[in-house]
This record gives structure tokens, C-alpha cells and sequence, in this order.
């Protein structure tokens, strides 16, 4: 219960001893000094472990854009060699460095999003021919009728105007 006369408090552990953390607030040096040993070292563990990640990903990255750099040059570079061979290869580096960024966490992410956009498209009720075919036509209907109306409209006011003016059309 809050101490201010005629307000209750909203929170349900107020007075608990809880203080509200929403998901856009930081930890704070004293929320961090507050928390027991064994969450503290879970917390830089696990700081540490994202930070290598982060390095190793980045590390993992670079090289695969140096290596499609590479492939590109390669392409070039062995002109003299048949279309065939060159295309193979290319696409054998674009293979490798998308393997390489796939396994990243940016690649995974992308990847997520890959599977559940095949999954939304498969749950689409698409329509069938005819009900295409009826759509567009109705749609062909209305530019047609708007294109007439427009016309009119156009016809009547240069005609309107003519006579306003004095000046027949």
C-alpha cells in the first residue's frame, strides 16, 4: 500500500520488496550489487559468452564477403577459361559464403524468417481461375467507367468555360 492517503499502489508486489524492471529499463549498478553472487556471475557468464559470439560472427562474416571478393576477382581473373567453369565456380563461393554466413546469428535469424514465411504462404487461401479471372475483369470495368466519367466531367467543364469566356469550341 502506497503511503500517500487516498492511493493504493498498482503493483501487486508493492511493498514486497520488488521493484518493477519493464522490458525498455536497464539493470542498474545497484540493481546489479543487490542480486545474489551465483546470479551475478550467470549474468557476466553470459555477458562474456555473447561478447565471443558477437566476435566470432563478426570474425565469420568478414571472411565470407572477403571470399565472395575473391570469387568475384576469380571470375574475372580466369576469363580465358570456358563460361561454364567460371559460373561453377562462382556459384560454388556464393554456396560457401552463404553456408559461412548461415551460421552466424544474423544468418540464423534470416533463416527463421525464411521457414516462417514458407509456412504463412502455405496457410494462404489462394484464389482459384475464375474467381482471377472475374476480378480482374471487374477491375478493367471500373478503370473503364472512371475513364468515361473523367471524361465527361473534362468535356463539360472545357465546354462550360468556352462559354464563361466568350470563346467557342
Amino acid at each position: 500500500v502506497s503511503s500517500s492517503i487516498g492511493r493504493a499502489a498498482v503493483s501487486k508486489t508493492a511493498g514486497w520488496g520488488f521493484e518493477p524492471l519493464l522490458a525498455c529499463h536497464f539493470f542498474t549498478v545497484k540493481a546489479l550489487t543487490s542480486l545474489p553472487n551465483h546470479f551475478k556471475n550467470a549474468l557476466t557468464m553470459a555477458a562474456q559468452a555473447e561478447s565471443n559470439a558477437s566476435v566470432i560472427d563478426t570474425v565469420k562474416l568478414v571472411f565470407a564477403i572477403s571470399l565472395l571478393i575473391t570469387g568475384i576477382a576469380g571470375f574475372y581473373y580466369f576469363a580465358s577459361y570456358a563460361l561454364v567453369y567460371r559460373v561453377v565456380g562462382i556459384l560454388a563461393v556464393f554456396g560457401l559464403a552463404a553456408g559461412l554466413v548461415f551460421t552466424t546469428a544474423i544468418g540464423r535469424t534470416v533463416w527463421g524468417f525464411i521457414t516462417e514465411s514458407k509456412m504463412e504462404v502455405r496457410k494462404v487461401i489462394w484464389p482459384t481461375r475464375q474467381e482471377t479471372i472475374q476480378a480482374t475483369m471487374l477491375v478493367v470495368a471500373v478503370v473503364f467507367g472512371v475513364g468515361l466519367i473523367l471524361w465527361l466531367m473534362d468535356m463539360v467543364l472545357f465546354w462550360a468555360v468556352g462559354l464563361l469566356t466568350g470563346q467557342k469550341v
